[in-house]
């Protein structure tokens, strides 16, 4: 678990400028709801839910022949419900950004897309539909140990 949080601050801290403000603004609190929280801390757990499976009915298309490695559902004290999937695909990264791309365009959804790029080759997708906003980060498998690319998707309700 400790290896996939670092994964995803790894994926945050890369965004490009317009993705970075892309996701500030679609993960915005309202002000009065952004100051309550600065003045009580940070959020309560309220549940943190594992997977043994993506969530049936899950809105962010699954590439063919990818395998769920892990997951889970969290809510926090003042903040949206999300959903991280963790899994493994065969294909490249340049592919499955070109095939997010296109299958979340169909679907409704307004993308922008980065990379790969770096030393490690990462490439970055965030989308928003009036529903929801969703992160997705791909990278070589296992720093490039192994063949294929993991695939770190965050959904968060709006």
């Amino acid at each position: 678990m400790a290896r996939m949080a670092v994964s995803f601050v790894a994926a945050a801290l890369a965004l490009s400028g317009a993705n970075r403000a892309a996701l500030a603004q679609a993960t915005a609190q309202p002000a009065a709801n952004k100051a309550a929280a600065v003045r009580r801390g940070p959020p309560r757990e309220t549940m943190n839910v594992p997977l043994q499976a993506p969530p049936a009915g899950f809105p962010v298309p699954m590439p063919g022949g990818s395998k769920f490695v892990l997951g889970y559902e969290s809510k926090y004290e003042n903040a949206r419900p999300s959903t991280l999937l963790r899994l493994h695909s065969d294909s490249d990264a340049n592919a499955l950004k070109d095939w997010y791309q296109r299958a979340l365009t169909g679907q409704g959804w307004k993308v922008s897309a980065s990379g790969p790029s770096g030393r490690t080759m990462t490439a970055q997708l965030f989308a928003t539909r009036p529903d929801y906003s969703c992160l997705i980060h791909l990278s070589p498998a296992a720093g490039g140990r192994e063949k294929g690319t993991d695939i770190m998707l965050t959904l968060t309700h709006k």
